[in-house]
């Protein structure tokens, strides 16, 4: 069983069944999916330089105008490769900060990512995630078919996974991406500091989703059967526990979920779980 925490204003969960997958660059740990990045040397940026100016000498090469029209062409490049590999050159650091607000801006416009956890009775977790203990959380049944890799997906993606928490940032040699090298996974480590979380993460394409709100809010469909648990919080109102009573009442498929309430413990600093009454 793994566990999301929600604040009370998403009570309506059971009645669409809905949940999100975030862009990381929207969580609140801002290192959260970004390695530090480093590698562009000379002889990788006349590499790249070189690339690009052969790709585009073919195309110049196969264009339907004059042997002379080519020749200017051409001539043209050679010298804008050389004023591309002196402006590179004098800077390379700078390469190093573009390569990294470029991995930034595209796992955050191609994936998202569910955040899952172990432990339902954190105290941190209901404050920050339950809206001081107002909401409520949601248990899962982690093998259901909705946590599982897709054959036609890449590797990484649909893989439900715990998250390796280490003192210091994943750390990716830009060379070593071109020689198809191991990467660090950048996606699943985290600031140690979030340890008490547990917490196992799966990603998606945005594009898979079953529905988008406000143009960047992307929800994917949960089947009913997934849904194991309902816990309150202790400071749940009234409007939040009746709302997710009524939607158990009205749909047959949702009445094997067991409902809990979180109380304070009388012995840890932990929320105790025990049946609703």
């Amino acid at each position: 069983m793994l566990y999301k925490y929600f604040p009370p204003e998403r009570r309506a969960f059971l009645d669409e069944l809905l949940i999100r997958f975030t862009p990381p660059g929207l969580f609140n740990d801002l290192f959260d999916s970004f390695p530090a990045f480093s590698g562009f040397d000379e002889s990788l940026i006349r590499e790249k330089v070189n690339k690009v100016g052969l790709d585009i000498a073919l195309n110049i090469a196969f264009e339907p105008s004059s042997e002379d029209e080519r020749l200017t062409k051409l001539n043209l490049l050679t010298k804008a490769n050389a004023i591309l590999k002196k402006q590179y050159l004098s800077d390379p650091a700078r390469l190093d900060e573009t390569f990294a607000y470029l991995h930034r801006k595209r796992i955050n416009s191609e994936i998202g990512v569910l955040c899952l956890c172990k432990n339902p009775k954190s105290v941190v977790m209901w404050s920050h995630y339950a809206d001081e203990h107002k909401g409520f959380v949601v248990g899962f049944e982690s093998e259901d078919g909705f946590f599982s890799h897709h054959p036609n997906e890449p590797e990484d993606i649909g893989v439900l996974t715990s998250v390796n928490y280490a003192k210091q940032r994943p750390y990716v040699d830009i060379r070593t991406i071109k020689e198809g090298a191991n990467l660090p996974d950048i996606l699943f480590t985290k600031n140690e500091e979030w340890l008490y979380e547990q917490e196992y993460r799966i990603i998606r394409f945005l594009k898979s989703a079953d529905e988008i709100r406000d143009e960047n809010v992307h929800l994917f469909r949960v089947p009913s059967i997934a849904v194991r648990e309902i816990i309150f919080g202790l400071n749940s109102d009234s409007l939040t526990v009746e709302s997710l009573q009524k939607s158990l009442k009205q749909n047959s498929k949702l009445n094997h979920i067991k409902l809990f309430t979180a109380k304070l413990s009388k012995t840890h600093y932990e929320m105790d779980i025990v049946p609703y009454e």
